[in-house]
C-alpha cells in the first residue's frame, strides 16, 4: 500500500510567493523544499497580498481566504479563517508562521486532535514600537499559547533559544533562516542599470519601511557620510532603499519621504524580489541596517552571503551572525553609522576581500538545504507518531 504524503499547511504569513516581509520569504524557502521532498504542502494567503492568484506556485498549493485588513485585526481574523479550512480539509501538520498567529494554536489541538501543531518563533514581536500595550499584550500570550499547545515549536536564532529557556523554562529547537543561494551568478547588471545604478556606486539597504528598522537612521547617516569623503569620485555615491510599508498610508513612510526631500542621491524603490533584489545586492558598494530590534534578519544574511561590506547595528541577532569581531554601531548613533560607512565606502576594494571570506562561512552556515533536513526530521518524527497510532487503532479494532 503507497503512503499518502502528510499535507502540511503553513498558516500566519501573508503569502507566496514573497513579495515583502522576512517570514513571507523563510515560509517560502521552507514550503517549496518541503513541496519537492514529496509533502503536499498548502500555504494560506491574504488575499490582498498577493497580485496574482495562482492555484499552485513551484508545487505548493496557495490557498487564498479573507481577512479583515487592519493594522490590528489583519493577521489574527486571517489566521482564524486559515486554521478553520485546515482542520476542514484535514491536513496532518498545522505550522504558525509567528507567535501572534500562534494565539490560535489552541483551536486545532482542542478541535482537531489528531492534527500535529507545529509554531515558529520568528522575533520578539512585542517588542517593536508599531504595537500598542493590548497588542504587546496578546504577543505575550502568544507566546504562552505556543508553548502550551504546540507539539515543537522552533526559533530563529540563538537569542530566542535562551529567551523561551529563561522566561518559560521550555526548550525550543533551534531552526535559522537561510541566506541566498549563490549557485546563480548574476553578474548582468541590466536590472540595476533600469534603475540608474551603476555597480558599485550605491549604498543598499533592504527592509520593510518601519521604525523599528530605524531607516531615518540610515539616510541621516548616508548625508553624513557624504559630507566626509572628498574624494570627487564619490560625488555620485546614492542610497538605495528596498521595501516599502504596508500601509499606504503609513505615517513613517510619508516621514522619510519627507526626510530626503529636495535630494537626488536617495532612491527609493519600493518591493524588489527574485533576480531583481539579488542584483541589488550583489552590485551594492556596502550594505546598511540600522535596525533595533531583529529576530533573524533575512536581508543582512542575504547581503552578507553575496560578499557586501556592512554596517550594521549593535543587537544580538547582528552579533549572532557575525561575531564578536564584526565593527557594530551603537543602536542610534547615527555620527558613528556615518563614519563607519564612510571607511567603508572609502576602503571597498581592500574591505570587500574580507567580507568575501564572511560570504563563505555565512553561506555554509545558513544553508537552506541543512536547515530543511532539520526540519524533515521533525516531520518524520511526527510521521513516525502517526504511524504508531495507525497501528494502535487497528489493534483496538481487532
Amino acid at each position: 500500500m503507497v503512503k499518502k504524503p502528510l499535507h502540511i499547511a503553513y498558516i500566519g504569513q501573508k503569502g507566496a510567493p514573497a513579495l515583502w516581509g522576512g517570514v513571507e520569504r523563510a515560509t517560502e524557502e521552507l514550503a517549496v523544499r518541503m513541496a519537492a521532498a514529496g509533502y503536499f504542502v498548502t500555504v494560506y494567503c491574504r488575499t490582498w497580498y498577493a497580485k496574482h492568484q495562482p492555484l499552485f506556485y513551484r508545487n505548493v498549493r496557495l490557498k487564498y481566504v479573507p481577512s479583515v485588513h487592519t493594522k490590528y485585526l489583519d493577521a489574527i481574523t486571517h489566521t482564524f479563517f486559515s486554521v478553520v479550512n485546515a482542520m476542514w480539509n484535514g491536513v496532518d501538520v498545522i505550522h504558525f508562521q509567528g507567535i501572534g498567529p500562534a494565539l490560535l494554536a489552541w483551536i486545532p489541538r482542542m478541535f482537531a486532535p489528531h492534527t500535529r501543531v507545529l509554531v515558529t518563533f520568528h522575533c520578539l514581536d512585542r517588542k517593536l514600537q508599531k504595537w500598542n500595550w493590548f497588542a504587546r499584550l496578546m504577543f505575550y500570550v502568544g507566546e504562552y499559547v505556543a508553548i502550551s499547545c504546540s507539539h515543537e515549536m522552533f526559533v530563529t536564532s540563538r537569542a530566542l533559544e535562551q529567551y523561551v529557556l529563561h522566561t518559560w523554562n521550555h526548550r525550543a529547537t533551534y531552526l535559522p533562516n537561510g541566506a541566498f543561494e549563490r549557485t546563480i551568478a548574476f553578474d548582468s547588471t541590466e536590472d540595476i542599470r533600469a534603475f540608474g545604478l551603476t555597480p558599485h556606486r550605491y549604498v543598499v539597504c533592504v527592509g520593510r519601511l518601519m521604525r523599528d528598522k530605524a531607516q531615518h537612521e540610515v539616510i541621516a547617516a548616508f548625508v553624513r557620510a557624504k559630507e566626509r569623503l572628498d574624494d570627487a569620485s564619490c560625488a555620485d555615491l546614492k542610497l538605495v532603499i528596498v521595501g516599502d510599508s504596508a500601509d499606504a498610508h503609513d505615517s513613517y513612510r510619508a516621514y522619510l519621504n519627507e526626510q530626503i526631500a529636495g535630494r537626488d542621491d536617495v532612491v527609493f524603490l519600493g518591493v524588489q524580489t527574485g533576480s531583481i533584489l539579488k542584483s541589488l545586492i550583489k552590485h551594492a558598494r556596502v550594505g546598511v541596517s540600522l535596525s533595533y530590534s531583529e529576530g533573524m534578519p533575512l536581508a543582512v544574511l542575504e547581503m552578507a552571503s553575496y560578499g557586501v561590506p556592512l554596517v550594521v547595528s549593535d543587537i544580538t541577532a547582528h552579533r549572532e551572525i557575525f561575531g564578536d569581531d564584526h565593527a557594530f554601531i551603537e543602536v542610534g548613533n547615527v555620527e558613528r553609522a556615518a563614519v563607519q560607512l564612510a571607511r567603508l565606502v572609502k576602503n571597498f576594494d581592500e574591505i570587500r576581500v574580507i567580507a568575501a571570506i564572511i560570504a563563505e562561512r555565512i553561506a555554509a552556515r545558513y544553508c537552506w538545504d541543512i536547515i530543511v533536513a532539520r526540519y524533515c526530521v521533525s516531520i518524520v518524527s511526527v510521521q513516525t507518531e502517526f504511524e504508531r497510532e495507525h497501528v494502535v487503532l487497528q489493534a483496538r479494532l481487532v
